[in-house]
């Protein structure tokens, strides 16, 4: 599929992470302040369907 804004379509990372659980999320913060562009990748979908709990709602 073609994009209709070629120049707004990135193809290059300096760093790509696979897995968005709590290693995958604090290794692209802190790759990314060390002012690299990091994109991260998970095979689940974001935000998930449910919403989080608060302790004085468990």
């Amino acid at each position: 599929m073609r994009s209709r804004f070629p120049d707004m379509v990135k193809t290059y990372w300096d760093v790509l992470i696979v897995g968005a659980g709590p290693a995958g999320s604090v290794a692209a913060r802190f790759l990314a302040q060390a002012g690299l562009d990091v994109t991260v990748v998970d095979r689940k979908r974001f935000p998930r369907h449910s919403a989080p709990h608060s302790p004085a709602s468990v």
